[in-house]
């Protein structure tokens, strides 16, 4: 086998382990840590706390300003069912972009960003519980933890399903 096809082997090798391998910022919230794709965090910013606007369900924390525009900021903690925490200088708001929606979530804290290997992601069984499952599409496992991986598709099809009724809640 020539240098070249070496080197080329070498390459197609490469690009299969980066298409196999997805970078997720991970956060927690409560004791579970959770994981949202790289591509989509637009930015994490220090919690200040949003302006809070009216007749809006409790899982609206209220809008920021960031970068020029006006986003909604969803308590993760409260869309989940979870008890309010107090907020502290760990308390981050990730801004999140996921097709053409900016919108903001709360999070305790920002952890890392790691790389989990496909063959390390696994599904999210479905016990019927609702609450924080129904905003998970995936398990993925790092050094002996898991990791939920946010369905940022599915919010936004619950967000639109919202709209239909009368409320909006990510710009």
């Amino acid at each position: 086998m020539s240098v070249w096809h070496s080197f080329m082997d070498m390459m197609h090798w490469d690009a299969r382990r980066l298409e196999s391998e997805i970078q997720h910022v991970v956060f927690s919230i409560y004791t579970e840590e959770y994981g949202i794709d790289i591509c989509n965090v637009q930015g994490v910013i220090r919690y200040a706390k949003p302006l809070k606007l009216p007749h809006t369900p409790p899982c609206i924390d209220g809008i920021i300003n960031f970068r020029g525009e006006v986003i909604i900021v969803l308590d993760l903690r409260s869309l989940f069912g979870l008890s309010a925490s107090n907020h502290d200088e760990n308390t981050a708001i990730l801004v999140i972009r996921h097709r053409d929606k900016t919108f903001g979530v709360v999070v305790d804290r920002v952890l890392d960003v790691v790389t989990i290997p496909e063959a390390m992601i696994h599904p999210v069984m479905d016990h019927g519980a609702g609450g924080k499952n129904i905003y998970l599409k995936a398990m993925g496992e790092m050094d002996g933890h898991v990791i939920f991986l946010m369905d940022l598709q599915l919010l936004l099809e619950l967000q639109e399903a919202r709209q239909a009724n009368g409320e909006r809640w990510v710009s």
